[in-house]
């Protein structure tokens, strides 16, 4: 029997297709596979955490406490007992985690994993998606600064070139340990994706059939959005004074944040200056031909479309009036969260015979978009 692991890369609809896999968890058990049940959630982030170096202290890392060895042996030994215990080896298996390809870059940490994941003697099929290049910089960009980033939108630094844009590099660094017949690229595109989405392109992959897909539960919602030019330049100035992570730990005041910015942000996507682009296509063009050559059977001459600037707008800097409309819209939709919460702890402490429905407060997102909008006019 096998073991699919999906793994990433980031960016590439992964939240969207490992909450609808959750969401149809009963539909994929009908179609043969199980998810593991021993994993925290949609994201099986555990799989990265399990087989990262003892040394690579990774904001994943922080947010598990794995930052000192007594913690990482701990974790490692629950981990290496749950899989045992839980993993049958007569049937299939469905993990998720675009951490594996986000945070796992050298051989013996790949290794650990494909111990892991190999221990009850399965076959492993590991499928990753890869994104066009720019867009990609773009999408992690705004991930970055959601997560407390502080600096500007620019060409990534050599490493992050080789362990996250170099496509070639990835699959040939997963072919070593896993095998090349194992892995399974995928260019994310969605003109060429299977039903045009991640979710059905994934179940086809595994051979289920149409008809049982077609009765699956599709989520409208636009799963870890990225943030418009104006919201985040916005966050990127909170960012220089209230950072997320404090001594090794996650900042208590930034609360939700990044989940408040997100609801409040418009349409428009960032757009990649044309020098930061040129000079990642020159930095990438030589293993993206090795890429498309050896891993796509020769199948595009470049993998993706050409990068379009339409719907697009350049991160600048605010001016004052912009940067209190957007702090205005946080504050109000943070106020909202909290008449809410206490409503709920209201009604709850007081048992009424009837339910009624919480109080509805003023729509932030909507309000902060009427705003900019009338500026714009």
């Amino acid at each position: 029997m096998t073991i699919y692991l999906h793994a990433g890369t980031p960016k590439t609809g992964t939240t969207a297709l490992q909450n609808f896999l959750e969401t149809n968890k009963k539909l994929i058990e009908e179609a043969g596979y199980k998810l593991p049940s021993f994993v925290e959630g949609p994201n099986h982030r555990e799989l990265a955490g399990y087989a990262l170096d003892d040394s690579n202290i990774t904001p994943l890392k922080i947010e598990m406490r794995l930052t000192d060895s007594e913690a990482i042996r701990h974790f490692r030994g629950s981990i290496d007992e749950q899989f045992s215990e839980e993993i049958d080896s007569t049937s299939d298996y469905i993990f998720t985690s675009e951490y594996c390809t986000a945070y796992l870059h050298t051989r013996p940490e790949l290794e650990r994993l494909r111990q892991l994941l190999t221990s009850t003697g399965q076959d492993i099929k590991v499928v990753i998606y890869f994104r066009e290049p720019a867009e990609y910089l773009a999408s992690t960009y705004s991930t970055l600064i959601k997560n407390g980033g502080t600096h500007p939108l620019r060409l990534p630094n050599e490493r992050a070139l080789k362990t996250k844009y170099n496509y070639f590099f990835i699959c040939r660094n997963w072919s070593s340990v896993f095998g090349r017949e194992a892995i399974i690229p995928r260019p994310f595109v969605r003109s060429d994706l299977s039903g045009g989405t991640i979710e059905k392109d994934f179940l086809e992959l595994l051979g289920v059939p149409n008809d049982l897909i077609e009765t699956a539960s599709f989520s409208d919602k636009d799963s870890n959005a990225s943030l418009d030019p104006t919201v985040l330049a916005f966050l990127l100035a909170v960012n220089a004074h209230v950072p997320r992570i404090i001594d090794q730990k996650v900042n208590p005041l930034r609360d939700d944040l990044g989940q408040i910015c997100e609801r409040l942000s418009g349409e428009d996507k960032t757009l990649v200056p044309e020098r930061i682009r040129r000079a990642l296509y020159n930095a990438l063009v030589d293993d993206i031909a090795k890429f498309n050559e050896r891993f796509l059977a020769g199948s595009y001459i470049w993998p993706f479309p050409p990068y379009s600037t339409e719907g697009k707008r350049p991160i600048e800097p605010l001016t004052s009036e912009q940067m209190a409309q957007v702090f205005a819209a946080v504050w109000q939709e943070k106020v909202q969260q909290i008449r809410i919460k206490k409503t709920h702890t209201d009604h709850d402490a007081l048992e009424p015979a009837e339910e009624s429905p919480a109080p509805q407060a003023k729509d932030g997102a909507g309000y902060f978009r009427r705003l900019l909008t009338k500026r714009r006019m």
